[in-house]
């Protein structure tokens, strides 16, 4: 069958129509094909970069902990020398009489205020001054200290003179190691029982927080060690006996004092 020259040019130009539209149909996929490919590496690198953010940040938030407990070591640090200086330096006041002269500054130091002494030092000073009933206790005159304010050094001092490095009867029997309610008419009897010893130094130390160390306190004379003696104990030598103990024990527990001053200083001066 012959066509005409109209039906030729029509059916030439469908035939070119739809090679373009074909052509026209391959480039749009392969458009759409570079597309997809290019929006799924851009969300790759999105979730790359996400996964950086989140490592970023934690390692931002790695170095300011690290940052934090630096700085709680320092104020340790400090605190511990401190401590420790006031407890094995002599006084520098001439007023004072000779006997005080040689107790040291820790007569006078502030009962309220952290000592530096950790659970494992106190352990370790124990155990070398063959104290093994107040060996374990460590944990709980820091605990005391964190949670009432008491100096921890001073409160296990108090504890080794009242109970006799917990050899005592009332220490064994009742499990108070500070003396709490031994009247001296009759200290056994009146002495106060206490589950555990640690029970016992927890008590002691709010009942020295808010009776003898706060100005509102029932036996408030004064911050330290002289002014809780006038009402605590009745020998007048108490605060003094107490400062020794704490020496030995600071002593004992110590390995380079010199060395604890230095850094102490030297993280002072920087700050």
């Amino acid at each position: 069958m012959r066509i005409s020259r109209v039906q030729f040019i029509l059916v030439s130009a469908v035939i070119v129509v739809t090679a373009l539209a074909l052509s026209y149909v391959a480039e749009v996929s392969a458009r759409e094909m570079d597309l997809r490919r290019e929006l799924k590496r851009r969300a790759t690198i999105e979730e790359v970069n996400e996964d950086l953010i989140k490592e970023i940040e934690q390692i931002i938030s790695h170095v300011f902990e690290v940052e934090e407990e630096k700085k709680e070591l320092e104020e340790m640090l400090l605190n511990r020398a401190r401590t420790y200086r006031a407890v094995t330096s002599p006084t520098a006041s001439r007023s004072l009489p000779s006997r005080e002269v040689q107790q040291g500054e820790g007569i006078h130091m502030p009962l309220l205020g952290k000592s530096g002494f950790t659970a494992k030092l106190f352990d370790r000073a124990f155990a070398r001054l063959n104290k093994p009933d107040m060996v374990g206790l460590g944990e709980a005159f820091v605990a005391a200290e964190a949670e009432w304010g008491v100096n921890s050094l001073a409160l296990a001092a108090i504890a080794c003179l009242e109970s006799g490095w917990g050899t005592s009867q009332i220490a064994r029997d009742k499990n108070n190691l500070l003396g709490l309610g031994a009247y001296d008419c009759d200290p056994y009897h009146y002495a106060i029982s206490f589950p555990t010893p640690e029970d016992s130094i927890t008590y002691a130390a709010k009942l020295l927080a808010v009776e003898y160390l706060d100005e509102g306190g029932r036996w408030y004379r004064g911050d330290d060690l002289v002014s809780v003696n006038i009402c605590y104990a009745t020998s007048k030598q108490w605060a003094g006996e107490v400062v020794s103990i704490m020496r030995i024990i600071a002593q004992a527990a110590i390995d380079n004092p010199s060395q604890l001053l230095e850094e102490a200083g030297a993280g002072a001066g920087a700050k």
